[in-house]
């Protein structure tokens, strides 16, 4: 009897999610927001426009030559290693990058990651202020955006897990400890030259 119940339990939830899909309502990993589907296609277009700089880069460094040509080519090599992780990050979620590396869970950290190379590419060539000024305005976007965006970063595949941690939200006042008190023994904590 408890099993058929279950059973029947999980037979309704199914049937609700499934009509909340066909009524075209959004799951809990999807956005209500559409700017965070926007950001979505920005970076995944910033990141494809990084990789075809960076291969122009490359290619264009082997041609020339000179003295600049191996700074051109390492920064190509960069542009296009960095600009495939930037296109990954827009589409799948990695536990990794949340752990390791926060500057990419959030929008702030995506429009300093922009900013850099912005003016990393800037050049005295008309052609690369432009592209360095196009970059430069979207990490600025990406950076306004993140204070009219409350949900955090959303990915194109929806997969984001309920428990992961974000860099853009505050954490809650409930989960925060508390300060020290006047009753606290730890605070100040004790000066160990004091104790001779």
């Amino acid at each position: 009897l408890p099993v058929a119940r279950a059973q029947r339990e999980r037979a309704r939830t199914l049937e609700e999610r499934a009509r909340a899909i066909m009524a075209g309502e959004a799951s809990a990993n999807e956005s209500k927001c559409p700017a965070n589907r926007m950001f979505n296609i920005m970076g995944l277009l910033m990141g494809a426009l990084m990789i075809l700089v960076g291969v122009f880069m490359c290619a264009s460094a082997v041609d020339q030559g000179g003295k600049d040509a191996p700074r051109s080519f390492m920064i190509g090599l960069y542009l296009v290693g960095f600009g495939a992780f930037a296109m990954a990050n827009e589409v799948i979620y990695m536990g990794g990058v949340v752990k390791y590396f926060l500057l990419f869970d959030s929008y702030i950290g995506k429009g300093i990651f922009y900013i850099f190379w912005g003016f990393l590419m800037w050049s005295s060539r008309v052609e690369w202020i432009i592209l360095a000024l196009v970059f430069l305005v979207v990490g600025c976007v990406f950076i306004l955006g993140s204070f009219a965006v409350t949900d955090p970063p959303v990915y194109l595949c929806g997969e984001r897990p309920a428990d992961a941690g974000t860099a853009s939200r505050r954490q809650s006042e409930a989960t925060r400890p508390p300060p020290p008190g006047q009753n606290d023994q730890t605070w100040p904590p004790p000066d160990p030259y004091a104790s001779a």
